[in-house]
C-alpha cells in the first residue's frame, strides 16, 4: 500500500533538506518507519512523481545494497514508461507534475550510473509532453523545457541538479531566443552567490556578447556597474548605469528608473540642483 495522503504530505515537506550538504536524517527516519509504503510509491502508476523523487534520492541511504535497490530502480523506469500525459485526465496530470517526472528520470539515470546526457534526454522528452499536456500550444524549446526543470530543482534546493541543467539549457535551442540571456541571468544570479569574484567575467562577457532583451541587458547592466564600484571602476560603472538608464521607459519601469537615478545621483551624477 502506497502512502497516505498526509503521510505524502509530511514527506514532501522534507524534500529541501535531500538538497546536497543538507541533513536528512529526518526524511531517512520516515522512510525506515513508512518503508513498505515508500517503496509502493516509486512504481505507483500514475503516481505523484514530486514524492516518487523524494524516495529515489533516499533509497541508497536506506538500501545500500545496490542488488536491493535494483527491483526498485526498474519499478521507477516501468513507471517513467508508463508517463503518456495525453492519456492522463486534467488531475492526474498536475500530479504528475512535468518538472518532477524529469527530476525523476534524472535521479534513475544517476543511480544506474547511465551517462548525463541520455538521462537529459529522456527528462526533456517527458517534460516536454507533460508541458505540453498542462499549457497545451505554448511554444518551447528544449531550452525552455531544461530552464523550467532547473527552477522546480533550485526550489527544492537540489543545486546537483539545478546547476547542470541551466548549462545545458544555456546550450539547448530556445523557441524565444530571447530565453537564452535571461538563463545567463539566472546564471550570474546564482554565481554571485557562491562565488562573487567569478562574476565580472561572466557579466563582461555577456554583456560584450550577443544581443540581449532590453530587460535582461537592464538587469546585468546594474549588476556590472555595482561589481564595477566596488572594484574601484567608478568611470565604467557610471557609464553601464547610463546606458542601462537609457534602455529603460520611465513610464513603463517607473521604479527601475527611479532606482537607476538614484544610484547615479548617489554616485555623483546627475545629481539635483541645488535649492536657490
Amino acid at each position: 500500500m502506497s502512502l497516505t495522503v498526509d503521510e505524502r504530505s509530511a514527506l514532501l515537506e522534507l524534500i529541501p533538506t535531500l538538497a546536497p550538504g543538507g541533513d536528512a536524517a529526518e526524511a531517512v527516519t520516515f522512510f525506515r518507519a513508512h518503508e513498505a509504503g515508500c517503496l509502493d510509491e516509486l512504481g505507483a502508476v500514475p503516481g505523484f512523481d514530486q514524492v516518487r523523487a523524494g524516495v529515489l534520492r533516499l533509497l541508497p541511504a536506506v538500501l545500500p545494497d545496490a542488488d536491493l535497490r535494483a527491483p526498485h530502480l526498474l519499478a521507477v523506469d516501468e513507471a517513467l514508461k508508463a508517463y503518456v500525459p495525453a492519456q492522463l485526465d486534467r488531475t492526474d496530470a498536475l500530479r504528475r507534475h512535468p518538472a518532477w517526472v524529469a527530476l525523476c528520470a534524472l535521479e534513475l539515470a544517476g543511480q544506474r550510473g547511465e551517462a548525463a546526457a541520455d538521462g537529459r534526454a529522456r527528462a526533456v522528452r517527458l517534460a516536454a509532453a507533460g508541458f505540453e499536456r498542462v499549457s497545451p500550444g505554448e511554444p518551447r524549446g528544449d531550452g525552455e523545457v531544461l530552464w523550467a526543470v532547473a527552477e522546480v530543482a533550485a526550489e527544492a534546493g537540489w543545486d546537483d541538479h539545478t546547476e547542470p541543467l541551466l548549462e545545458a539549457a544555456a546550450r539547448a535551442p530556445f523557441a524565444d531566443p530571447d530565453n537564452l540571456g535571461r538563463v545567463r541571468l539566472v546564471q550570474v544570479l546564482r554565481l554571485l552567490a557562491v562565488d562573487e569574484s567569478a562574476a565580472p567575467g561572466v557579466v563582461d562577457g555577456l554583456l560584450a556578447g550577443p544581443a540581449l532583451d532590453p530587460q535582461t541587458r537592464t538587469h546585468l547592466l546594474w549588476i556590472g556597474a555595482h561589481l564595477d564600484r566596488e572594484a574601484g571602476r567608478l568611470d565604467r560603472a557610471i557609464a553601464r548605469l547610463e546606458e542601462a538608464k537609457g534602455l529603460v521607459d520611465e513610464a513603463d519601469e517607473p521604479e527601475i528608473a527611479a532606482r537607476i537615478a538614484s544610484a547615479l545621483v548617489a554616485w555623483g551624477v546627475d545629481a539635483p540642483p541645488a535649492e536657490a
